[in-house]
């Protein structure tokens, strides 16, 4: 019926949009046996970045924020991942197993409006600078422990603000503005 969406999860995008009202647009946040864990969330940014035009022809999905046993600021970060998505918001946790002080984080500072805005951020640093030497991917920076995806860094957001993303383990500027390690900074 009308209240059904219909998300496409491990598809193609442009051959099964005609098919579907959504699609995921990476790969899993939390890999089975792995659980969740950092590596993969800048994997899934990158993954917004590379696709975003598509998220204007349909909703795109970031898979769900993951509250569980992530660090405060990891999980902002997947909030905010979401929400540059701007075509889904779902939680995977089991909120009866969690502290009550877990519910809300990362969903502050306008990321739910935004995650269910039906439009896509815009990554505006897409190519970086200084390419990586080799490919990874997020299980290989998992298994080694640390992460070297390029994620872009600067985002305009369907509200007009800027996503500040900061993947590396040190502090930066971006912009005019600190960002410490593995976390996000929105303009005002």
């Amino acid at each position: 019926g009308d209240d059904v969406v219909l998300l496409a999860v491990g598809a193609p995008g442009p051959p099964s949009l005609p098919f579907v009202d959504a699609w995921r647009v990476g790969g899993d946040i939390a890999v089975e046996p792995l659980d969740v864990s950092y590596p993969f969330i800048p994997n899934q940014l990158r993954s917004v970045a590379a696709r975003w035009p598509l998220c204007r022809a349909t909703l795109c999905d970031a898979d769900p924020v993951v509250l569980r046993t992530l660090a405060p600021h990891h999980v902002a970060m997947s909030a905010w991942t979401v929400a540059a998505a701007g075509g889904a918001l779902f939680l995977s946790d089991d909120l009866r197993a969690l502290p009550a002080e877990r519910y809300a984080l990362g969903l502050d500072g306008g990321v739910v409006p935004l995650a269910l805005s039906g439009l896509p951020a815009v990554p505006q640093d897409l190519f970086p600078v200084d390419p990586p030497a080799t490919l990874t991917s997020a299980l290989t920076d998992h298994l080694g422990g640390g992460h070297r995806q390029f994620v872009p860094t600067q985002w305009r957001l369907q509200d007009g603000r800027t996503l500040w993303v900061n993947s590396l383990g040190e502090s930066v500027e971006i912009g005019g503005a600190v960002v410490p390690a593995e976390s996000v900074r929105i303009s005002d």
